[in-house]
Order: structure tokens, then C-alpha cells, then sequence
């Protein structure tokens, strides 16, 4: 990888090759991925501590789904917000 600096504060990166764009592209891919598999796991970790302790006998079994709502639910990444229709019965104006 070569940095060509223009002035103070700017530089500009050129790839002498493309294996070098591709490696880039995988370290970056790789380091995404695995931020989030560690997210994921450690919101599944916290709710094993947390939630299952306090939960009753019944809703044990329900580990997993509850793992699931938490982690779909979670305001870091909206996903349930985001695909989730809006209600249009609620006035959102109204004080």
C-alpha cells in the first residue's frame, strides 16, 4: 500500500495491486463480522445471567426466544423498528 500525502490533514491511498484491495476488503468483512457475532453473543450471555436466574419455573424452557426478542429488540440495531409497520391509529401530534 503506498500514501501519498497532498497537503496537511489530506492523504490519499493508492493499492499497488488488486490482492492487496481483496486482503483490505477480507480483514475488514472478518473484524465486521466478528463485532457483531460478539454483540449477538454477549446479549445472549447477559440474558443467561440476568433473566434466567429470575424467571420461573415454566419460562426456563423459553431461554431461546427470549434470547431471540432481546436481541431483536435491541436499540443498538433497530430491526424490528425498522421492518415493523407503523400504527396509523395513533395520533402522534396529540399532547
Amino acid at each position: 500500500m503506498l500514501v501519498l500525502s497532498r497537503k496537511l490533514g489530506e492523504s490519499v491511498v493508492v493499492m499497488d495491486n488488486r490482492s492487496e484491495v481483496n486482503s483490505a476488503i477480507r480483514r475488514l468483512s472478518i473484524g465486521l463480522f466478528s463485532a457483531g457475532l460478539t454483540g449477538v453473543l454477549a446479549i445472549v450471555v447477559w440474558q443467561w445471567l440476568v433473566w434466567l436466574p429470575q424467571a420461573g419455573a415454566w419460562s426456563k424452557g423459553y431461554i431461546w426466544q427470549r434470547c431471540g426478542f432481546a436481541v431483536l429488540t435491541a436499540v443498538d440495531w433497530p430491526v424490528v423498528q425498522i421492518t415493523g409497520k407503523r400504527n396509523l391509529s395513533t395520533n402522534d401530534n396529540a399532547i
